[in-house]
């Protein structure tokens, strides 16, 4: 069953906030977020999926990506890696 949650965001200076669908598949987690700002979330078009495995996060990337997409995709997996560290018993995302 999938666990939703909010997490903050900071992007260029200003906080803003994800909502955060998480789902356990087989060896691996998945999130897909949704940012809380029109703006933001209209960059973010077709590539709201990141996945944490083994240790890793990886987020799908589309060819041509603009620079400001990339690095909010980057600031949102900071986000993700931040709240899966706050968990040491991973009994929330897992």
């Amino acid at each position: 069953m999938p666990t939703l949650v909010t997490l903050p965001l900071d992007y260029r200076g200003k906080e803003y906030c994800i909502l955060v669908r998480i789902n356990h598949v087989e060896d691996s987690t998945e999130f897909v977020v949704t940012v809380m700002n029109g703006e933001l979330e209209s960059m973010l078009f077709g590539s709201h999926f990141f996945k944490w495995q083994s240790g890793n996060m990886t987020m799908h990337t589309r060819p041509n990506e603009h620079i400001f997409a990339a690095d909010l995709k980057q600031q949102i997996a900071k986000s993700l890696e931040e709240y899966i560290h706050s968990h040491p018993t991973n009994e929330s995302i897992f």
